[in-house]
């Protein structure tokens, strides 16, 4: 379906202010792409449901990055901007990849894909915040 890459670009602005109240956005954010990996298992497509993932992850990234773009004076400084924009379009699609690899095999595999994600996508906040931070 083509609207799921376009779902994917608009979801960082829809948690962003789920992400607000509940300040876990490893958890949060790795949900939301668990829902899309769902959505692309479900639904018949034209197109390699790997390549689909990819591009949801590709596309998920960008869309956070333009987010942390507007909101830089919240996240840090331009070298934090730079280092997110390098390593998070990675970090997204890795973690897609991920969930889909595990859900696709089953569903009950779902949820050691998800938590191989949480885990990585929080590994990679706290290392950013000591690179970037110092914290």
């Amino acid at each position: 379906m083509i609207l799921l890459p376009l779902f994917a670009a608009i979801t960082p602005f829809i948690l962003w202010p789920i992400e607000l109240f509940l300040p876990y956005p490893h958890i949060i954010e790795e949900l939301a792409k668990t829902f899309l990996v769902w959505m692309i298992l479900k639904t018949p497509v034209n197109i390699s449901p790997g390549w689909l993932t990819v591009s949801c992850g590709f596309l998920f990234a960008i869309s956070e990055s333009t987010l942390y773009l507007f909101n830089i004076s919240q996240v840090g400084n331009t070298q934090t901007l730079i280092t997110r924009l390098a390593l998070t379009i990675p970090l997204h699609v890795l973690t897609i990849l991920i969930i889909y690899f595990f859900y696709s095999k089953s569903k009950k595999l779902a949820l050691i894909g998800v938590s191989l994600s949480v885990l990585i996508h929080f590994s990679y906040n706290l290392s950013i915040n000591y690179l970037t931070l110092g914290k």
